[in-house]
């Protein structure tokens, strides 16, 4: 099914549709000085340092990825591989069950015991959200 083409001649809007002229005022019409450009005289270590915390981060969730992965291939062999301790810092992973501990901590009070690293990363991303 193919779309028809249309070759019509769209008409101006009527003038009521026009947008009105903005007044200007005279505080618009006079040029502001503009800021004087301050380079700075130190190197800026802010970069450096913010791609230093992403590439570590990334190296953490690449080492429990592949240590959860290794967990989960222990029980769907049978337990024929190397066994290891679940990671705990894949419960970071589970943003479901953050939201659910969440709900479960605002009613109970209590911190859960199942997946409590959601749920206080959930509290972190929160806070962040309404401090910026």
């Amino acid at each position: 099914m193919a779309t028809q083409l249309h070759t019509e001649i769209v008409p101006d809007p009527p003038p009521f549709f026009s947008p009105a002229p903005t007044p200007v005022s005279p505080k618009q019409t006079a040029s502001t000085p503009k800021k004087k450009l301050v380079r700075r005289t130190d190197r800026d270590y802010s970069q450096v340092l913010r791609r230093s915390f992403q590439f570590a981060f990334l190296l953490l969730n690449v080492y429990l990825g592949s240590v959860f992965y290794v967990w989960v291939r222990h029980y769907e062999t049978g337990m024929q591989t190397r066994a290891v301790a679940r990671p705990a810092g894949v419960e970071g992973w589970l943003p479901i069950a953050g939201m659910m501990n969440l709900k479960y901590f605002l009613v109970t009070g209590h911190v859960p015991a199942m997946h409590p690293a959601a749920m206080f990363l959930l509290i972190t991303f929160l806070a962040i959200v309404l401090v910026q």
